[in-house]
């Protein structure tokens, strides 16, 4: 998802209404900050780790990391 997608989503929806992410082994957390991150797209095959890595190399594949 793009940020412009995440907007025009956030947009329809109740300005009021919290912000979360799943829990590590269940519930939810909020969302207490975000950044910007750079990614290598693809890199991870095994289930358990997510598909991207954060890189130091600002020319590849700006992100915003949710936290």
């Amino acid at each position: 998802m793009l940020v412009k997608e995440l907007i025009e989503e956030l947009q329809s929806l109740n300005p009021e209404a919290r912000v979360v992410v799943r829990g590590y082994e269940g519930g939810l957390e909020d969302v207490e900050n975000c950044k910007e991150v750079y990614l290598d797209l693809n890199v991870n095959s095994v289930w358990y780790y997510g598909k991207h890595e954060e890189t130091l190399d600002h020319k590849n594949n700006p992100a915003v990391l949710l936290g």
